[in-house]
Order: structure tokens, then sequence, then C-alpha cells
């Protein structure tokens, strides 16, 4: 099974992000198809030969490359590198619909929770650039402010309730078991509480608030805050912050452009 993935010097390594490359592809809509073209492209940027195996068993292969190789670091650190590096250029956290990739973020929650932190930073960074380059470029170039979209406050005020409403559920929980818990357990914890059906528009969007909750140290005190009852900040402060990061600017900005809406 290795024999077939060995390392090689690939003929042409795309020099450009997965997230052009496989543009195509990744429209597709089908999530497994997208996830076998993402595995693809990982395989061809590090130079792994992939061509002969099935889509199907191309993960498989992989995760099972990667196990028998343990003592050679080399072999998952280049890949978790390559993985790092595309969700930052573009791909934000549509390269977990690759089934390997979902595989390495399980073994880093389990075993690197460092590197996790870190590909929750890539996939902010992939998604402010996936969603919103214009208003980040802009805003570095010019200076300027864009335009506010009329919606804007609309969805602002209704995240701030539905969060504020997400911190009275879990007033009404018992804390005994809580406080104790990890970051991961405490990230689960909101998901569920999100999905009760209080708060539809932050459960639509879950992975991306678990991976703002996540994603550094004062984020996840105020998630551990929030689950226990224990929130320093109004829920108004961390929504801004959230939408602020998936817009590419400062919350100071983002309320200098709410400033009386």
């Amino acid at each position: 099974m290795q024999s077939n993935l060995a390392r090689r010097a690939p003929k042409q390594r795309p020099e450009i992000p997965l997230s052009i490359y496989l543009q195509t592809k990744l429209d597709n809509p089908s999530r497994e198809v997208r996830g076998y073209a993402i595995t693809r492209g990982i395989c061809q940027l590090v130079g792994l030969d992939h061509c002969k195996i099935p889509d199907g068993l191309l993960d498989q292969r992989l995760i099972e490359v990667i196990a028998a190789n343990e003592s050679r670091p080399d072999v998952s650190t280049v890949c978790d590198s390559t993985i790092l590096k595309q969700a930052a250029l573009g791909l934000g956290d549509r390269i977990s619909e690759s089934r390997f990739v979902a595989e390495r973020i399980a073994v880093w929650k389990r075993k690197d929770f460092a590197q996790y932190e870190r590909f929750l930073r890539a996939v902010l960074l992939g998604e402010q650039r996936r969603i919103g380059p214009s208003v980040t470029i802009g805003r570095r170039k010019t200076g300027t402010f864009p335009p506010v979209d009329p919606g804007l406050p609309y969805m602002v005020g209704i995240l701030t309730e539905e969060l504020a409403e997400l911190r009275l559920i879990f007033g009404k929980l018992q804390t005994v078991t809580r406080n104790a818990a990890s970051d991961p357990e405490l990230a689960e914890q909101f998901a569920t509480a999100a999905s009760s059906g209080r708060s539809p528009h932050i459960a639509d969007k879950v992975d991306k608030w678990t991976a703002f909750f996540l994603s550094n140290k004062a984020r996840r005190n105020a998630l551990r805050g929030l689950v226990e009852n224990n929130l320093k900040r109004a829920p108004r402060r961390i929504v801004i912050a959230y939408v602020a990061h998936y817009w590419g600017l400062k919350p100071s900005s983002l309320r200098q452009l709410l400033k009386g809406r």
C-alpha cells in the first residue's frame, strides 16, 4: 500500500492555491466529490504518487501511510503544513471536506491542540480571503470603510439576541460538571445548545462560531464564560468581534460602522 503513495518529485506542482486551482471541482454540489478533489490536490502539492489510486481509496491510503510512518514525522509534517497553508490561502473550512484532512484534524484535537489552534487561525484567514477579500484589501490600501450593508445592523441585532438567549440557556444548567470541561468540550456544548432551535442563525453557522471561539485565548475565555454563566463581555461585543473577523476588519472599525444604527 505504501509504495503506491511513495514520495516523488512531481512533474508539475501547481503554484496557485488549491482554492483557485480546483475552482471548478469545488463548485460541484457533491461534498464527497469536493473532498476527493482536495485530497488529490494535497497529494500533488506534497509530491505523493496518487494517480493510480481511485478516489474512494485515496483518503484511506493517506491515513494508513501517516499511521505507518509515525516514527518518521517528516511525512505527516509536510502534509500538515500543506493543509494549514491551503486553508489560509482561500480554502478556509472547505478543506475539512477531505476525509484525510478531517482525520488529521481529529488527530490534532487528541494529540496536538496547539496545531489544532494553528489550523483554526488558518481557516479564519482563509474564510476572510474567500468571503470578503475586497473588504480586507480595500481597507488596507485606502484606509476607508466599505459601504455598510443595509442588513448588517439587523444581522448583528439578531445574532446578539440569539447569543443572549444561549447565555440564558446555559444559566439554567447545572455548572458542576462544566467547570472542568476542556475547550473543545465547551465548544461542543455550545454547538449542542445552539442547535436547540432557539438560535437558528447561530446554529446555521455553528462551525464558524466554534472555530472563532477556539482561535485564541481571549475568545476561549469568552466561550468558557458563556457556557459557565460567568460571561464578562456583553453578547453584542462578542457578535461584533465575530462579524469583524469574517469581514477582515477590527472590531473597533465595525463598531464605528454601526454607530448610530
